[in-house]
């Protein structure tokens, strides 16, 4: 048992090094991303160049339906099934109001 002990430790040691290495590899590799060659010059495209000279982002708007599937059947037909739902909107003052459709 004696004679195995120095050797477990050298493997221990050596595991131990090879990921502390690691370990810090991948945190500098991290904090600084590889970097391009300086001879290739990016090729502009007109996609690109309104996306990096747009600041403002796109607004948002809520949707004026909301669609709902739940409601009682009415009846149920060979393709087809009717439902009596109350359907969620937006009116003109932005508040939720509900109408009942089948």
């Amino acid at each position: 048992m004696l004679k195995n002990n120095p050797i477990r430790l050298v493997m221990i040691f050596v595991l131990l090094a090879v990921l502390i290495i690691e370990a810090m590899l991948i945190s500098y590799f991290y904090k600084e991303p590889f970097k391009s060659e300086p001879n290739k010059q990016k090729v502009a495209s007109p996609v690109s160049s309104t996306t990096e000279n747009k600041t403002e982002s796109p607004k948002i708007t809520m949707p004026k339906v909301i669609y709902n599937l739940s409601g009682v059947i009415q009846k149920i037909e060979q393709n087809s099934v009717v439902l009596e739902a109350n359907i969620s909107y937006i009116d003109e003052t932005n508040q939720v109001a509900q109408k009942k459709e089948t």
